[in-house]
C-alpha cells in the first residue's frame, strides 16, 4: 500500500515511521523543508512540499492512482483538501489532527460520493495498543530519539512552551527536563 502522511511534525513523522513498520510505502509531505528531510531520514519514498503539486505529485508516484491511505496530521482546510484529493477512489482518509472545536471543512458531495472514500477520525490509540507501541519504541523499531530538537532546564519552562506552540524550522518535539541546570 501506498500511505501519504500530510505534515511531517512529531505525530506525522510516528505515523509514518509505524506505517512504514506495517509495510507501506510511505510519502509525507509538508511546508517545511526540514521536516521533509527527517521525512526522508525516517524513511519516506518521497518529500513532497505541500505548497506545490502534492496531489499531482503523489499521483504521478502511484501511477496514477492516488493514495492508498491518507493520514493527516496537519491542521487547516487546505490541508485536509490535500489529503481527501490525494486519496486514490476508494481510498481511506484519516484525521488525526488537533482539530478544534468549531473548525469547519467544506466537502464537495457530489464530487467526493462516487469516489466511495471513507474518512475516519482518530484522536488516540486504544489501550490495546498501549504494549506494542512501547515495544515499537523500547526496540528501537521507531526512532523517537531524532523527534526531540530542544531541550530546557524547568527553570526555562517558559520558553520551552513558547517553543513548542507554534511550528518553526528546526522545531519538533521540545522536552522540559527536570534535572538540568
Amino acid at each position: 500500500q501506498t500511505v501519504l502522511v500530510v505534515g511531517q511534525g512529531p505525530i506525522g513523522l510516528l505515523l509514518l515511521q509505524i506505517a512504514r513498520w506495517a509495510g507501506a510505502s510511505v510519502i509525507g509531505s509538508d511546508t517545511l523543508d526540514d521536516r521533509l528531510q527527517m521525512s526522508l531520514k525516517l524513511g519516506a519514498v518521497a518529500a513532497l512540499d505541500a505548497r506545490r503539486d502534492v496531489v499531482g505529485e503523489v499521483r504521478g508516484l502511484t501511477d496514477g492512482r492516488g493514495a492508498d491511505v491518507v493520514l493527516l496530521a496537519a491542521v487547516g482546510r487546505a490541508a485536509f483538501a490535500q489529503a481527501v484529493e490525494a486519496a486514490r477512489p476508494a481510498g481511506t482518509i484519516v484525521v488525526f489532527a488537533a482539530t478544534a472545536p468549531g473548525e469547519t471543512v467544506e466537502v464537495d458531495l457530489g464530487a467526493q460520493n462516487p469516489q466511495e472514500k471513507d474518512i475516519l477520525f482518530s484522536y488516540s490509540s486504544s489501550a490495546e495498543l498501549q504494549d506494542l507501541s512501547a515495544r515499537l519504541v523500547f526496540e528501537r523499531q521507531i526512532d523517537v530519539r531524532s523527534l526531540v530538537t530542544h531541550r530546557f532546564p524547568l527553570e526555562q519552562a517558559g520558553l520551552a512552551v513558547a517553543t513548542a506552540a507554534r511550528p518553526a524550522p528546526g522545531v519538533l518535539k521540545v522536552v522540559v527536563e527536570m534535572n538540568r541546570g
